[in-house]
């Protein structure tokens, strides 16, 4: 047998044990998937009581990690713990240090207008209060941008998504720390977090796998060399600060056209995940994007907000 061969059974061994770890675990932990009707409307108890067992399952899975430190992703994890010396040593000067002040010069200046997007977005609760059902419909904080950039007549500031993920990211700066706390009162907003739920546990695309197959059953696995996040604290940390996944974004989206900044959303990285299940990636605060967000950052409440972040 000569070496080239060798490589290459080694490879595809490699390859066929990570695929058997994933599917091992494909079935939801506990009745998390299935505890509470598929139809109808959740009531504040039902969802308060399914946020329970959801951070629940999570502290079993991983003790060693306290609840605020979900927040901080896949380096919370004992499974990162290397990784985590060289990220935490980064962290002093953090990568967006140069980027980060453009987007707070950005976010406060008005050129003329009525009002500049930090004073349309006193308006709103905070970025720790994100979605927040106002005006109709479930918004988000990039949504509240872009909305706060179109009334105030503010098209200088380019409203391109990368733009607002940097505005987003130099918003929620003001909030870090804050806990996550989103009202799922009305009964709008609970059917809005109903179809996130189901996006959320539902599998998709060509490789046929749903968010929960590797942020929940496979959470601290490794898969060719990553270690797959838990996602409980998802919605915390973003917008992160990412050079090399806006990259790949770009490129996945057969997208040739050059990029100015460097900020990721929480939709991007929704765009990210379809891509690699095989399924076709949803635009920009699509109404399914915006269901997702809603579940998670409900799923996420009591964790405090840590965006901006990075990520390689």
């Amino acid at each position: 047998m000569t070496s080239k061969t060798i490589k290459t059974c080694t490879v595809l061994v490699g390859l066929i044990t990570a695929l058997c770890i994933l599917f091992a675990h494909i079935i939801p932990p506990s009745a998390l998937a299935q505890s509470l009707p598929a139809t109808g409307t959740f009531s504040s108890t039902e969802i308060k009581s399914e946020v329970s067992e959801y951070q629940t399952y999570f502290k079993q899975r991983f003790p060693s990690v306290p609840f605020e430190k979900f927040s901080r992703g896949v380096y919370a994890l004992p499974q990162y713990a290397r990784q985590k010396i060289s990220r935490d040593l980064l962290g002093i000067i953090p990568p967006y240090q140069h980027a980060l002040p453009q987007s707070i010069k950005a976010l406060n200046q008005n050129s003329g207008a009525a009002q500049s997007v930090a004073e349309c977005l006193a308006r709103y609760p905070g970025a720790h209060s994100f979605p927040y059902y106002y005006n109709g419909r479930a918004i988000t904080a990039e949504g509240a941008i872009s909305d706060c950039i179109q009334s105030s007549d503010l098209s200088n500031l380019a409203a391109t998504a990368d733009r607002i993920a940097g505005l987003s990211a130099a918003y929620q700066q003001q909030f870090r720390g804050k806990l996550i706390t989103i009202d799922y009162s009305d009964s709008a907003m609970s059917r809005i977090y109903q179809k996130g739920r189901t996006l959320f546990w539902s599998r998709r695309g060509q490789h046929n796998f749903s968010c929960a197959s590797c942020h929940v059953s496979n959470a601290g696995n490794r898969i060719r060399g990553d270690v797959l996040s838990p996602a409980l604290g998802h919605s915390t940390s973003f917008p992160v600060y990412s050079p090399e996944r806006v990259r790949r974004l770009n490129q996945s989206s057969n997208n040739e056209s050059s990029y100015n900044d460097v900020w990721l959303s929480l939709h991007n990285q929704y765009s990210l995940c379809y891509i690699r299940a095989g399924a076709v990636p949803l635009a920009e605060q699509n109404p399914d994007y915006i269901a997702l967000e809603v579940y998670q950052s409900i799923m996420d409440t009591g964790l405090p907000v840590n965006s901006p972040d990075f990520r390689p």
